[in-house]
C-alpha cells in the first residue's frame, strides 16, 4: 500500500511557518513585560545568558530594564519601538559584561 504524502493548503503552510517562527523567537531568551511610556504594555526579549547574569547580580532586573527603557525613550524619542528595544538590549548586555566570569 502506497502512502501518499500529506498535502497542505497554502493557508495551513503559512500558519505552520508562523507558529514555528514564534516558537524560535523566544527560544533562548527571557521575556520581560514593560510599559512603553504611553501606558501600553510591550515585551522586551533579552538573550538568556544576559538575563541570567543580570538576575544573579541585580536585585530587580525588571525594574532595571524599565528604568533603562524610560531613559532611552526620554533621550531618544525619535527612535522606533524596535530601535529603543535594541538600544535597551545593548545597554543590558554591556551591564551584564561587568559580571562575566574571567576564563
Amino acid at each position: 500500500m502506497l502512502m501518499q504524502p500529506l498535502i497542505f493548503h497554502r493557508k495551513e503552510k503559512i500558519a505552520m511557518k508562523a507558529e514555528s517562527k514564534a516558537l524560535d523567537m523566544f527560544e533562548g531568551r527571557t521575556t520581560y513585560t514593560i510599559n512603553d511610556g504611553t501606558d501600553e504594555k510591550t515585551t522586551l526579549c533579552i538573550d538568556k545568558y544576559t538575563a541570567d547574569l543580570l538576575q544573579e547580580n541585580l536585585s530587580d532586573v525588571h525594574k532595571y530594564l524599565q528604568e533603562t527603557y524610560n531613559l532611552v525613550a526620554e533621550n531618544q524619542s525619535h527612535l522606533s519601538r524596535l530601535a529603543k528595544g535594541n538600544e535597551v538590549r545593548g545597554i543590558a548586555w554591556r551591564k551584564a559584561e561587568q559580571y562575566m566570569p574571567d576564563f
